[in-house]
């Protein structure tokens, strides 16, 4: 458990880095770009990352999870990444001219190249990034995850600055990129300094084929609002439906994603030492849910103030896809670390399964709501997240063996925590309602108050995870005297 507990520390403390990093960039550059360019940029980058989760082959996830890793497995593994990467950036740059006229602007052609360059680079990172997560050797992942934020967002500022528009965005990416894969050859461990080889790649290739397929099904339903709105609203929607995004997934990727570098060794760990993942899986959604909740609640109540600081006043439309968001984020924390334990528990196939019909269904609904309005397709996705959350639950607690009836349970002292936690928020969304000129006292009010009954529910209510809390204050420099007994 110590263990675990430093890992999640080094996590947290690197994702939170390149939080403070990417925030300090998202409010420069939304003030540098038009929603159009970051509309141009984020359609490109989408097509992308779909390409880049084909790229990986689960290559990733098969060898964090593998119960015997042999250096053949791992040269098999370097080899298929080695292949799909080199062949996915060829055929992204010959099919770039085709997507530019699809879309209608020229300049997603030049993004598209650029972005393809990181797809070279990429078989001397990825897999070393994998063997350090399955060895749980957090600190230097901190080390270079947090060295290409900083060197992306700094070259994205300063491209941006002197006038390069989206492309700036596009070279920030390759540059964050280069910066990983130079990092991950210092960090290296010596297992995985190998020769292509192909002795073990039906096992490897056995894996990633569903692994993949998953993946690549849940990016494409992530993507298909930059996608279809691109081509049926215009750059300028998704611009503004972007930034609402990404404040919805800040909390996915700077909370959802640390604990989930973490969950999914963790949870392989148990499942290859024969025990149940059934304690762990629950106490681990307690703990999404007492963080997620609030989380979200806070910035469905202060979006305007949030939105305004972050990005200035072309961004306002984005208010009321944040409040309908919001409601999506709270769901996705329902089920955030199913997919870890299904994969974990060797369900790998199921993962596949679920996505694939849930994901079908978001994009084909998300054509249907583009046709009305932004709002309607930020509607749709918080209902899919809710559809998810069910149907994942389902397929986990058929087989790591818990009820329904003892998952609410668990789950309910996060909602009476998140009741403290929004007392003071509501009363002055109620009361001081964000206006123009009022922004700043309304929020700090209201995060100050979160604070307080966030910290005041968990105890009162006696969430489990106060005992973090109270591991973490009794290893605080300055020893506090209600801890001493």
């Amino acid at each position: 458990m110590a263990s675990v507990r430093k890992s999640l520390a080094i996590s947290f403390a690197q994702k939170y880095t390149a939080m403070a990093i990417t925030i300090v960039s998202v409010m420069v550059i939304a003030r540098l770009l038009t929603p159009k360019e970051i509309g141009i940029f984020s359609v490109g980058m989408a097509l992308i990352t779909i390409m880049q989760v084909l790229r990986d082959f689960g290559v990733g996830r098969y060898l964090i999870q593998e119960k015997e890793l042999t250096s053949d497995r791992i040269r098999a593994a370097f080899t298929i990444i080695l292949c799909t990467s080199w062949g996915l950036a060829a055929a992204i740059f010959f099919s770039a001219p085709v997507i530019a006229e699809f879309y209608k602007e020229p300049q997603t052609e030049l993004i598209i190249w650029v972005l393809s360059i990181s797809f070279f680079l990429a078989p001397f990172g990825l897999p070393v990034l994998s063997l350090l997560q399955r060895e749980m050797n957090f600190a230097a992942l901190y080390r270079i995850n947090v060295s290409a934020s900083f060197v992306q967002a700094a070259t994205s500022i300063g491209l941006a600055w002197i006038g390069y528009g989206a492309l700036g965005l596009a070279w920030g990416a390759v540059a964050g990129g280069a910066t990983m894969a130079a990092l991950a050859t210092i960090y290296r461990p010596k297992e995985a300094w190998v020769w292509p080889g192909l002795r073990e790649w039906r096992r490897v290739a056995g894996f990633g084929s569903f692994s993949s397929g998953a993946a690549i099904v849940n990016q494409f339903g992530l993507s298909a609002n930059d996608l279809i709105l691109g081509r049926m609203l215009g750059f300028s929607a998704v611009g503004i439906f972007s930034r609402a995004d990404s404040l919805i997934n800040m909390f996915r990727r700077y909370v959802g994603e640390a604990a989930g570098l973490v969950a999914m060794p963790a949870f392989s760990k148990v499942s290859r030492e024969g025990g149940s993942l059934r304690e762990p899986y629950l106490l681990a959604a307690q703990h999404a849910t007492v963080l997620a909740w609030p989380f979200f609640g806070v910035l469905g109540l202060m979006a305007f103030p949030i939105v305004r600081i972050m990005f200035g006043g072309q961004w306002d439309a984005a208010v009321p896809l944040v409040q309908i968001l919001s409601i999506g984020g709270a769901m996705l924390s329902i089920y955030m670390f199913g997919p870890q334990a299904l994969v974990a528990s060797g369900k790998v196939k199921s993962v596949f399964v679920i996505e694939l019909v849930v994901q079908s269904l978001r994009a084909l609904l998300i054509v249907v709501a583009a046709s009305y309005s932004l709002e309607a397709v930020a509607g749709v996705n918080s209902f899919v997240f809710l559809l998810s959350a069910i149907i994942f639950t389902v397929a986990i607690s058929r087989t790591i063996r818990f009820t329904f009836g003892e998952f609410l349970r668990a789950v309910s002292v996060s909602l009476a925590v998140t009741i403290c936690t929004l007392l003071v928020p509501t009363l002055v969304y109620i009361l001081v309602a964000p206006a123009s000129g009022n922004l700043v006292l309304p929020l700090l009010i209201s995060i100050a108050g979160a604070a307080v009954g966030w910290f005041a529910g968990i105890f009162v209510c006696r969430h489990p995870i106060r005992l973090e809390i109270v591991v973490i204050l009794k290893n605080f420099p300055i020893k506090l005297p209600f801890l001493s007994g």
